[in-house]
């Protein structure tokens, strides 16, 4: 049974994810935390990945190994305080440090080392003092069927939730299939321009040079 209150107090970590297209909520809860490479992947171990956006030797890649639960309910109501959160010291971005960050991304595409840059910024906002992580969760499921949900707490890293439309890889026992997402338009607007399709190549590129290596 998945109890998040209950999964802190034990010092555990845990996630809860939904596939595309799909309305099971699976889990998996972990009392340890393993690290791994992409050769960890070999072992065909159950669990959960997790890569942080800044993959440092305080936040290294890591998976949550465990029996997967499948009989996930969520139709419960929590708080904050049910979550391993993220401290206050978080660096926001400044204005300044992202026109600089912008500076920086012209002088790559100009000298030639770069051929795009997608220049990213954070921002903090207060959560209501309702706020409940897991009803976030269940509204994420309702309201973006076509994504891949999730929410993760694991200790020391924090908790994360989101939906994604990106597929990182399907695997069967005869392909490999992923997707390359890139040209962002508008939703009623199929045209696409050589701008869009130039996007493209540079990330299907990208993917090819990496699945040459395996």
């Amino acid at each position: 049974m998945f109890k998040p209150k209950q999964h802190i107090q034990k010092g555990e970590s845990f996630a809860l994810w939904r596939l595309p297209y799909t309305r099971q909520v699976k889990a998996v809860v972990s009392n340890t935390i393993e690290y791994f490479t992409p050769n960890f992947f070999k072992q065909k171990t159950n669990g959960f990945a997790f890569v942080p956006f800044d993959v440092e030797s305080t936040t290294p890649s890591c998976f949550l190994k465990g029996d997967i639960i499948t009989d996930v309910n969520t139709d419960i109501k929590t708080t904050l305080a049910d979550f391993y959160l993220l401290n206050d010291e978080i660096a926001i971005d400044t204005p300044k440090n992202y026109t600089n960050n912008v500076a920086k991304g012209i002088e790559e595409i100009k000298s030639g080392a770069l051929k795009k840059v997608v220049v990213a910024r954070n921002t903090r906002w207060e959560a209501p003092k309702d706020f409940c992580p897991i009803t976030f969760f269940n509204t994420l499921c309702e309201q973006y069927p076509e994504a891949m949900v999730t929410l993760v707490s694991i200790k020391n890293f924090g908790t994360w939730v989101g939906a994604t439309p990106e597929l990182l890889l399907n695997v069967t026992a005869e392909n490999l299939t992923t997707v390359a997402l890139a040209g962002t338009q508008l939703k009623d607007n199929s045209k696409w321009t050589e701008k869009e399709s130039e996007e493209q190549l540079w990330v299907v590129r990208y993917i090819e040079n990496i699945l040459a290596d395996f």
